[in-house]
């Protein structure tokens, strides 16, 4: 787990430094976990439309081995259901809690 936080580290110093908008992230493997805690993250995410870091994420191939999902993973998985579930309650109260 340090190792994926050093590399989220990374790329929030990196949007840092450049000002980053409305990114098209892609992210294989380790690189996919990352872009998730990237989007996830709450001082890079105004939940504005149009200032937002992430446009969009593409996570490929995450998750290669069989076995249980880490409680920090189920974290960021249970992050992006209420994500997606939020897009279609426009207009109502988000589920985030």
């Amino acid at each position: 787990m340090y190792k994926l936080f050093r590399l989220f580290k990374r790329c929030e110093t990196l949007h840092n430094i450049n000002g980053l908008k409305n990114v098209i992230l892609i992210g294989h493997l380790m690189g996919g976990k990352v872009a998730m805690t990237l989007a996830l993250e709450s001082s890079i995410s105004t939940h504005k439309p149009d200032s937002e870091l992430i446009k969009k994420l593409i996570a490929v191939d995450i998750s290669p081995a069989k076995g249980p999902i880490s409680e920090s993973f189920q974290i960021y998985i249970d992050g992006f259901k209420r994500a997606i579930l939020d897009q279609f309650l426009v207009g109502k109260k988000p589920i985030r809690s």
